[in-house]
């Protein structure tokens, strides 16, 4: 009888267990993992050293090239690896879905009480593609265009989380807000969309509050995503093959 009772335990504990990963499946991620493949491009100073005439890393002149180069060689990166054979589309960000190395950082909305704290958001720099790459999908207003960049006015797209908590009962596409403190001097930025929650933590954590601002310029070390109809590995080598042409030394 007792045998019979710890199997009952069992299948009851198995299809409980069963159910709970079903329902984190149901609730997803947020974006399409499936068929794409990380990658990590960091590029050295020497980089610059090697394309252009800058020599003194102390200089003002050098760390100029140095950001001048960085945008040059990311989009230059993600233009020539999406037209490698096999590759869907690629995009570029300064953080990817599911890590869990990210912190959140202050901002503050406009015209709204802070009295019961400044709230806060992971705050991602991503490519006008990478909502349609990775298929978070758009809820409320646009995706980014060409139309926002760095000599317009700021502009933002903001996750549910942020648009449930921040303006509850209203619409977020047209309210502002910005990087920081309330005493803060960055730009009123204006909110253009609102897309899907990602469970940045994991499936069984809460979504993250996300903001998202235009531009792959920021950050060391940003993100691309590759997406393939195929086998994303089987693209290492013709990647590798390209970030090597771009960055070896010149005979």
């Amino acid at each position: 009888m007792t045998e019979v009772a710890l199997a009952v335990v069992l299948v009851v504990g198995a299809t409980l267990l069963t159910r709970s990963f079903a329902a984190l499946y149901e609730r997803g991620p947020g974006f399409q993992p499936e068929r794409a493949l990380l990658l990590i491009p960091w590029m050295s100073p020497d980089y610059v050293v090697l394309h252009t005439n800058s020599r003194d890393l102390s200089s003002d002149e050098f760390w100029d090239d140095w950001t001048e180069q960085l945008v040059y060689f990311r989009t230059e990166f993600c233009r020539r690896v999406s037209a490698l054979p096999g590759v869907g589309s690629a995009t570029m960000g300064t953080h990817q879905p599911m890590d869990t190395r990210v912190s959140l950082q202050p901002f503050t909305m406009r015209d709204v009480d802070g009295s019961n704290g400044v709230p806060e958001a992971l705050q991602v720099t991503v490519d006008r593609n990478y909502f349609e790459v990775l298929s978070i999908p758009l809820l409320r207003g646009r995706r980014f265009g060409p139309q926002d960049c760095k000599d317009t006015r700021p502009v933002v797209i903001v996750s549910q989380d942020v648009a449930r908590h921040s303006w509850p009962g209203e619409d977020a596409v047209g309210k502002q807000l910005k990087r920081g403190l309330p005493e803060s001097d960055s730009p009123w930025a204006i909110v253009v969309g609102v897309v899907g929650d990602i469970r940045q933590s994991g499936l069984d954590e809460a979504p993250t509050p996300s903001l998202y601002w235009p531009g792959a310029e920021v950050g060391s070390g940003p993100r691309m995503i590759v997406r393939t109809p195929g086998d994303p590995m089987a693209l290492v080598p013709a990647i590798r093959k390209t970030f090597y042409e771009m960055t070896r030394r010149a005979d």
